[in-house]
């Protein structure tokens, strides 16, 4: 009976079928290693200016200074959040109280509500458009 399309009987037949399909997978592509070498150098090359951008120098970002006091808060000023609700009420944007207490900010063109840093990102966007 023939090999093909049969599973083996014993071990040793197993083996021998096992290393003839290993010699099949093994078969040479022309060109195929060229290929790998190319494709290496471009991987290596990535992992290079991966490594030279993970030396250079970034500067921590400064730290704030809080005021100190029962109600701890950013030193400035005057302080952002006031800038803020008055850069978005200049953009015709209305400040509501929602049940839970959070400020949201109602979007004139859209109707949609949204966190004040989220409001501003959108009124900046628009200014800068």
């Amino acid at each position: 009976m023939s090999e093909q399309g049969r599973k083996p009987d014993d071990k040793k037949d197993y083996m021998n079928w096992l290393e003839r399909m290993w010699d099949v997978q093994k078969f040479d592509v022309p060109g195929r290693s060229e290929r790998e070498e190319a494709r290496t150098e471009d991987v290596l090359e990535i992992f290079n200016s991966l490594g030279e951008l993970a030396k250079r120098h970034v500067e921590p970002p400064i730290a704030p200074h809080w005021e100190s006091g029962p109600e701890r808060r950013i030193a400035s000023d005057a302080r952002p959040e006031q800038k803020d609700r008055g850069e978005l009420e200049a953009a015709g944007w209305e400040r509501l109280k929602r049940s839970d207490g959070e400020d949201v900010w109602l979007d004139p063109d859209n109707g949609f509500m949204y966190h004040q840093a989220a409001a501003l990102a959108i009124v900046r966007e628009g200014n800068r458009q």
